[in-house]
């Protein structure tokens, strides 16, 4: 049997609860998809939202209604609410970050400005919708697009803002900034499921006056940039490595095939 068949005979063996949850994930990706997709041919905010909640409910409700019709199969109104949830999950992700780049560049931003006139801000990501081009109009401001590789962006900055006011689960872009050993300043919200202490391995703040006051006073402290950069690479190597992580995932999966879970 084939790698593809194992990994395909695996999942059908997981305990029904396990499949259930996946999906989750991948509702959440399917909605967040179709957000990119409209957002890129320009169209509004509202229209997005709407079409992308109407089309992916939709597909949500037929596919369980159509698996009352399949022989062997049955809808659920479990995996419909899942589905659903999926879904708000994968919408909240896309919005989280057009709301907190705007709140960055509309309320934080102009106060670091005024402190460091030459000051430049980065928004590194791949198709940025339209109301962040926008953001680009300002010469200090830099939409970049997808780029092959953000590492070149990280080594420049002396500074990294995840100003993320909506969250949930672990944010990688909080770890992938604190991995390549920078200073970084977010918000609560955005670290309630990794254990960095404020102060220690990075700088939270909440509050927009008290946010750009942080990044200032990076910006003056090349000392205190060090010491929050050093801690947080570490931090992230000694609680999120792949061997340490791994082992932890394959605990899981021994659990799953042995009915434990």
């Amino acid at each position: 049997m084939d790698g593809q068949s194992e990994h395909l005979k695996f999942l059908m063996e997981l305990k029904p609860t396990v499949q259930n949850l996946l999906h989750i994930p991948l509702f959440g990706l399917f909605a967040y998809l179709w957000l990119r997709a409209f957002t890129s041919h320009g169209f509004s905010k509202t229209k997005t939202f709407i079409f992308t909640i109407a089309i992916t409910v939709g597909y949500g409700i037929l596919d369980e209604l159509h698996q009352t019709f399949v022989p062997g199969r049955y809808g659920s109104l479990t995996d419909m609410l899942l589905n659903i949830a999926g879904i708000i999950t994968g919408a909240m992700d896309y919005y989280a970050n057009i709301d907190g780049v705007k709140w960055f560049c509309e309320k934080i931003f102009p106060i670091v400005k005024d402190r460091y006139p030459k000051v430049q801000f980065y928004i590194v990501g791949s198709n940025p919708n339209p109301e962040i081009q926008k953001l680009g109009s300002n010469k200090c401001i830099n939409v970049t697009g997808f780029v092959e590789d953000i590492r070149p962006y990280y080594n420049n900055a002396d500074v990294c803002v995840i100003p993320l006011r909506i969250a949930r689960g672990i944010q990688n872009k909080v770890l992938e900034a604190m991995s390549m050993g920078k200073a970084v300043v977010t918000t609560s919200t955005a670290v309630q499921s990794i254990k960095a202490i404020s102060g220690v391995h990075l700088l939270l703040e909440d509050n927009f006056d008290k946010f750009a006051e942080a990044v200032s006073m990076l910006l003056e402290n090349h000392t205190l940039r060090n010491y929050l950069g050093t801690n947080a690479r570490q931090f992230v190597k000694s609680n999120y490595n792949w061997q340490g992580n791994m082992k932890k995932f394959d605990e899981l999966m021994g659990q799953a095939e042995a009915g434990r879970l």
